[in-house]
């Protein structure tokens, strides 16, 4: 929740707003008259909240899903009328003229503890800043009343009412010339609904495209009087009531006392003004003035002259306004209109321009951000070269270029370009495309096509170049395509409720001047920091190195320096530990006995399952000799000997003689004899087969079996031991149910046993 107290003077009244927000607070709604779509936010109370999801909508209690949309709910506050402020002037006995243009003393009735603010023309209280509140201050001149005569344009001229009752004055300003400003503006006081249409802009800046008269005074946004003595500033008293109503909700972003009229001369005859009268300023005046200086203020500024220069050079000039400004208009933003075109003028002392930078610009894809940005050029790509070329003149006139144009899409439209190139170009125009070299600023001087090669060309072709674009390919032509999240456009006039102008609000300029830098901004040429080329090579496989990429600095003919951004970064990596060998472990047994073997040990590399690299140790696992001594002579075996049985198994046997030589190893003498399995068959297999069993056996048994022989032994190697029944019929007769057995529904037993 937000709170803030603002105190703010109200027409020789002090008037307390407590400004506070509290989502809580919107709970009302009207299903059968919903009123105009006013788009859910997540937090009402935040100028930079994202849109609710229509999937989302019954999580938010401000929130209810309405004919299928997402609708804000709204709270109960009290509007203000277009004549709030101007009747406060009026009380309910008295003289018209003599309370709204005292000169001197407060008169008709108020008698010197009141506060007059400033002694403003017209009587109309307001500050550019909050003041504090004033009471019993001491007097020192007599009050001067309504002055009969004096009236018309607070006290300055003009048939008026007839004189107030004067009390003690404060302010006993001499009477002017009738003649001069402000008395030939005519104000008629008499009637205060004369007034209103003096209230409204002469320029109306479309709503995305209004900058905020003052970022640190809230008075201006709560208090219509406070605003329209700002010179050229002016109050939406539409917008105002709609956020009361429903907070955010309604165009957040969007000042409500806005900066309407920048013509700079406008603004340094209203200062010399200011300080000639010694009065502060009234926005009632402004029409008035701007008519009598407008041979001054309706012609173009000497800046507008730096545009012909430009053009010549071939640098485009940045735009300013909107769809269908007229000149007059075009001037009172401090445009250069030329042939049909709003310019933003040039600077006079020098025709560099420093490089754009959306600051101010949050990461949060709000409809304030995604929509409305004030176009700085008309960049609209679709082909690789118009993304280049546009990318190019955008940053070199100073704009800033959308997010979404990404140094990753830059990348891709140069390959696209190099796929055109002849087959022996590509790969040395890509490799300069990876390194930096090439860019959007410069691609073409590296299109030229070099000499011919004295061989055969060769039909080498780049490798495709992936770009991971979460499945979708890149188009602006796309940008509203519905299948791409995006938020709402949030500049409407709900119903006509709103009479501002949404005139290219819910367009989306890929290269736009950013809102916080219209003011400052001009024609011109800047020098840009490129996009990063590619990393270089890690200094280190690991254990900490660094690597580097660098961008160019891209400047109109070498005659400027960027001042923003680094040209060099480096970042560390590959900063895991290198893996290193951990202890060796023992030897294990020799590969021989005798005549010289090895014996291997081996240590772990670690972390596990990393690669180490040979140290002076050498790797993972060392060898030594063994067993060097000579070995013993074997003579050859002998002939298997007889089985060591007559019937059944048994064993066969061979031997070997050995010769050991002084020094030599002795001789084992396991190894002098060996032994061999062998069997002998004895014994008759015998097959016996029963008879066929009737139903429901319906099987007969067969038996095998070793008989042993006359000497008792029996080893029948292939007869086992075993009876098995298999499945018989007795007879053919047809009600013989054996022969049916294989139908599940003759119960025969089974066979398996």
């Amino acid at each position: 929740m937000v709170n803030v107290l603002v105190l703010c003077v109200v027409l020789g009244a002090f008037v307390t707003f407590a400004d506070s927000c509290n989502v809580n607070d919107f709970n009302q709604f009207n299903q059968s008259n919903p009123g105009p779509f006013v788009a859910c936010l997540k937090d009402p109370c935040a100028a930079d909240s994202e849109d609710v999801a229509l999937v989302n909508c019954t999580l938010y209690a401000h929130c209810i899903l309405h004919e299928n949309q997402c609708y804000a709910k709204y709270r109960t506050e009290a509007e203000y009328s277009p004549m709030t402020g101007i009747l406060e002037l009026v009380p309910n006995n008295g003289s018209v003229d003599e309370r709204f243009f005292q000169l001197g003393g407060l008169g008709g009735g108020f008698t010197g503890t009141g506060c007059l603010p400033g002694g403003l023309p017209g009587g109309l209280s307001s500050l550019p800043r909050c003041p504090v509140p004033c009471t019993g201050l001491p007097t020192t001149h007599p009050g001067l009343g309504g002055l009969g005569g004096l009236g018309g344009l607070g006290g300055l001229g003009g048939l008026g009412g007839h004189g107030g009752h004067g009390g003690p004055g404060r302010f006993p300003f001499p009477t002017p010339c009738p003649s001069t400003f402000p008395a030939t503006c005519n104000v008629n006081a008499q009637q205060p609904n004369l007034l209103l249409p003096l209230l409204n802009p002469l320029v109306n800046v479309p709503y995305c495209l209004r900058i905020p008269c003052s970022t640190s005074n809230p008075c201006l946004e709560r208090n219509r009087n406070a605003c329209i003595n700002v010179p050229g500033c002016y109050f939406d008293m539409g917008l105002a009531n709609l956020r009361q109503r429903y907070g955010n909700h309604i165009m957040p972003g969007v000042p409500v006392c806005h900066l309407a009229i920048r013509n700079r001369k406008f603004h340094q005859l209203v200062s010399n003004y200011l300080q000639t009268s010694g009065r502060p300023w009234n926005g009632i005046y402004t029409q008035c003035f701007l008519n009598e200086n407008r041979n001054q203020i309706y012609s173009p500024s000497p800046g507008c002259y730096q545009i012909h220069v430009l053009q010549y050079i071939g640098v485009q000039p940045t735009l300013a306004g909107w769809p269908g400004i007229t000149n007059n208009e075009c001037y009172l933003i401090d445009g250069c209109p030329i042939n049909g075109v709003c310019y933003r003028p040039g600077q006079l002392t020098r025709v560099q321009v420093r490089s754009g930078e959306d600051t101010a610009r949050h990461n949060v894809q709000t409809g304030h951000n995604y929509f409305g940005q004030p176009m700085c050029l008309n960049y609209n790509p679709t082909t690789a070269q118009e993304y280049l070329d546009g990318y190019h003149q955008c940053r070199q006139a100073g704009c800033v270029v959308d997010p979404s144009i990404t140094a990753a899409i830059l990348k891709q439209k140069l390959y696209q370009i190099a796929l055109t190139l002849p087959v022996h170009q590509q790969i040395a125009f890509w490799r300069g495309v990876l390194s930096g070299q090439i860019r959007a600023d410069n691609y073409k001087q590296h299109m030229r096509q070099n000499a011919c090669p004295s061989g055969p060309v060769q039909p080498t072709v780049i490798a495709p170049y992936s770009l991971n674009l979460q499945g979708r390919s890149f188009n602006p032509s796309n940008l509203f395509n519905p299948g791409v999240i995006r938020p709402q456009c949030p500049y409407q006039t709900y119903q006509n409720l709103l009479t501002g102008s949404t005139a290219g609000c819910c367009q989306r300029n890929l290269c736009y001047t950013p809102r916080s830098s219209i003011l400052r901004s001009a024609s011109g040429v800047a020098a840009y920091q490129a996009e990063w080329g590619e990393y270089s090579t890690c200094t280190a496989s690991c254990g900490g190195g660094t690597r580097k990429r660098s961008r160019p600095c891209v400047t109109y003919r070498n005659n400027d320096t960027c001042v923003q951004g680094m040209a060099e970064e480096t970042h560390r990596c590959n900063v895991a530990a290198c893996p290193q060998y951990g202890n060796w472990g023992g030897y294990g047994s020799c590969s021989l006995t005798c005549g010289g073997g090895t014996q291997t040990r081996t240590r772990p590399c670690l972390p596990e399952g990393s690669t180490c690299q040979d140290d002076v140790q050498g790797g993972a696992s060392q060898s030594r000799p063994c067993n060097q001594i000579a070995c013993p002579t074997y003579s050859a075996w002998s002939d298997w000997g007889d089985c060591s049985v007559q019937c059944g198994v048994g064993e066969k046997t061979r031997t070997r003689t050995c010769t050991s030589p002084v020094g030599s190893a002795p001789c084992n003498a396991a190894l002098l004899i060996s032994t061999q399995s062998c069997a002998t068959s004895c014994g008759t297999c015998q097959r016996t087969e029963g008879a066929c069993q009737p139903y429901n056996k319906c099987y007969k048994e067969i038996t095998t079996l070793c008989v042993p022989d006359a000497q008792g032994g029996a080893y029948c190697p292939n007869c086992p031991n075993r009876t098995v029944r298999v499945r018989c019929v007795m007879s053919i007769a047809w009600n013989d149910y054996c022969r049916f057995c294989h139908d599940p529904r003759v119960q025969c037993l089974p066979v398996s046993t």
